[in-house]
């Protein structure tokens, strides 16, 4: 069965879009911007180090992410949970974009 009570990881929202994913046991995750058009991001261990890099182009009716993981195979039980929420923030971080042009715009 599976136990709903057991938390897998906190994810740690930054005010300028970044932040961290932290996991029960102490290790984690850095969410940081890669490019000033807000269309690169990647999770960095806690070293510094890229462990996964988000790609976004953006088109008129559409968007495609591009995901690549990087480094050692330690990452791997972790590899799941980062591509999903890593997928979220991006479309987070593209309707923010949105709403920013639409008000610039107005």
């Amino acid at each position: 069965t599976l136990n709903t009570t057991e938390q897998t990881a906190q994810y740690e929202a930054g005010w300028a879009g970044g932040g961290r994913l932290l996991y029960p046991d102490g290790h984690g995750y850095f969410w940081r911007q890669r490019s000033f058009w807000k269309n690169e991001w990647a999770f960095e261990d806690e070293r510094g180090g890229i462990v996964a890099e988000f790609g976004a182009e953006l088109f008129v009716v559409k968007r495609r992410v591009q995901l690549k993981f990087i480094g050692s195979d330690s990452i791997g039980p972790d590899r799941p949970l980062l591509a999903i929420l890593g997928l979220y923030l991006m479309i987070l971080s593209n309707d923010d974009a949105v709403v920013s042009m639409v008000v610039a715009t107005s």
